[in-house]
């Protein structure tokens, strides 16, 4: 199984970071185990550390053993890697100075790193080849006219199929045999066809897309000859409208789609270098599958994992707990205690818990790299949670008009997320924002109700109109989902601002770095496009969507206007 991280930034390079070393991790756990006797801080420092134990001593991590319903579905990690997709552009200096398989993350003032990454540089490169190409082909079309068709076959690369040389080169050395990578990794799609390429033209098994929304379409393009209908694509970003455009341009086949999973974090990182991030601030990260005809009449949502299943077996070690060893400092003194009461009911371990079971994916050929991601995504130590894509959808709704009022009023205003709470006019263009997104939800599920036929408007593919409807419990009726009110989506837009003060917006970085362009159009930008389809006016949107464009040209001179 071949993971790939599209886009290292904060959030790819953390999530590439903690994958690699989940991988490093269990093929630890495949090694004899060490005595009992050990500590649990020497535990805890074996997980931080990059360092090859002594040839002699075992290697075991049990602080980070996995429920058994995680475990179970992990792939092989002796046949596990995970590529970095970097832009030669941006990463070619640093290829000069320092090894790019290797990514550095800070938490806490303590630097960590982890290595063995196989990198795949994007086709810059290849960029200048095919303008050349095309200037050659414009030239030839001047003089030789006649042999211009001949001419053009002999050098005719095109952009959508970037990479065609080393896809070439997989069609010449593919085989019956397993063709590894340098860190053992076999891609499971060509297990699966019995066919094998090598490691840079085989298809890609799973991708998680860290880039930024308007980034998305040029980055997959590059690798799109690559992408399997058997392959699965984690859309891990800010704003909405990516999938369906993604839809629109390059799977409009649903029964050639790849399958696709929607996730979304809170997590604050900030990036110190290339390959070099700090975790500020834990958070979560959720995610949801989109449904599709491979999910079958129950979904991928039907059953629940037995509780028994959802508890982590520690192996060859007992681990205290708080109150054991040392004594409660500060805060900790108000904390409960778990060893204070004793009697305690337990579950039945046969009883479904809480968690979606892996087992609502059927096994097979199609849906095996889904299955692997999920259990991937899972084991992170991240806080994740994989949750019903309805519940999901409604998360992302907040998220993003909570996007929508802090990201641009921090760029445009050049402050921190915390100086616009008690600020009136921040306040009020933040309320404005929030009052045309719940209109326009609103208006959304009015002409839902009032539709009895199928001839509805078409909804978007990320945005279902069911999962905005909730039925009253005062009187039955469907209404819509309260969180997504605008007096909920204000109070929710003000939580956020107090609870993430001293954080500077991602869009306030994108003009800070000179990035040259931004996510507003999947953000702002998407709103707005909402409020056209209901007739409904969005004139704080529309407002903040070109004064963030305008702004992006003052200070880079190459913004979109």
């Amino acid at each position: 199984m071949r993971y790939h991280v599209l886009g290292v930034g904060s959030i790819g390079s953390l999530i590439a970071f903690h994958l690699k070393r989940s991988v490093k991790l269990q093929r630890q756990l495949l090694q004899p185990g060490p005595s009992s006797s050990k500590s649990r801080r020497e535990l805890l420092l074996s997980n931080l550390t990059n360092k090859r134990p002594p040839q002699n001593q075992g290697t075991i991590v049990s602080s980070l053993s996995l429920p058994p319903y995680i475990q179970s579905n992990l792939p092989d990690p002796q046949q596990t890697s995970v590529t970095l997709h970097l832009r030669r552009k941006a990463f070619g200096r640093q290829a000069q100075k320092r090894y790019l398989n290797s990514i550095v993350v800070e938490q806490d003032g303590v630097r960590d790193i982890e290595g063995g990454f196989q990198t795949d540089f994007s086709s810059s490169s290849t960029d200048v080849i095919a303008t050349i190409v095309r200037q050659n082909r414009a030239n030839q079309a001047q003089t030789q006219e006649d042999d211009d068709d001949s001419e053009s076959d002999r050098f005719s690369i095109s952009r959508t199929q970037t990479g065609s040389k080393s896809a070439s080169i997989g069609e010449q050395t593919s085989s019956n045999i397993p063709l590894p990578d340098n860190d053992g990794g076999l891609s499971l799609i060509s297990t699966l066809e019995g066919t094998y390429s090598q490691p840079r033209a085989s298809p890609i098994d799973s991708l998680i897309v860290t880039t930024k929304c308007d980034s998305t379409l040029s980055a997959i393009e590059s690798i799109r000859h690559r992408i399997h209908p058997w392959s699965t694509i984690v859309l891990l970003q800010n704003g909405m409208g990516v999938l369906d455009t993604l839809f629109e341009r390059f799977f409009k086949d649903p029964d050639q789609r790849p399958n696709f999973v929607l996730a979304s974090t809170t997590h604050g990182c900030w990036r110190k270098g290339p390959l070099d991030v700090v975790h500020a601030s834990a958070g979560t990260l959720h995610f949801g599958i989109v449904p599709s005809g491979r999910s079958g009449p129950e979904g991928f949502e039907a059953a629940r994992v037995p509780f028994g299943q959802t508890i982590a077996t520690t192996r060859g070690v007992a681990l205290p707990t708080r109150g054991t060893g040392r004594k409660a400092k500060g805060w900790e003194r108000f904390s409960p205690d778990t060893d204070s009461n004793p009697v305690e009911e337990i579950p039945d371990p046969n009883s479904p818990s809480t968690k979606l079971s892996i087992a609502n994916i059927p096994d097979q050929p199609n849906l095996r790299t889904l299955r692997s991601t999920v259990a991937a995504l899972l084991s992170l130590p991240l806080n994740v949670e994989w949750e019903p894509i309805r519940e999901f959808q409604l998360r992302s709704l907040r998220k993003l008009v909570i996007n929508a009022c802090i990201n641009p009023l921090t760029a445009l205003a050049d402050c921190k997320n915390g100086d616009l709470f008690g600020n009136p006019a921040a306040m009020d263009a933040m309320w404005s924002v929030c009052l045309e997104a719940g209109m326009i939800l609103e208006a959304q599920v009015r002409e839902h109700l009032s539709s009895s036929t199928s001839t509805q408007r078409k909804s978007s593919s990320t945005l279902s109109v069911e999962d905005l409807v909730l039925l009253s419990t005062d009187t039955g009726e469907p209404m819509l989902n309260p969180s997504l009110t605008p007096q909920a989506l204000f109070q929710e837009v003000q939580r956020v601002a107090r609870l993430t003060a001293a954080n500077w917006s991602s869009m306030h970085s994108d003009l800070k770095s000179r990035r040259g362009s931004t996510e507003i159009d999947y953000i702002n930008g998407y709103i707005s496009a909402l409020g056209r389809g209901y007739n409904i006016d969005t004139t704080a949107n529309d407002l903040l969507t070109n004064l963030i464009k305008l702004k992006t040209k003052k200070v880079t001179g190459s913004g979109r206007l």
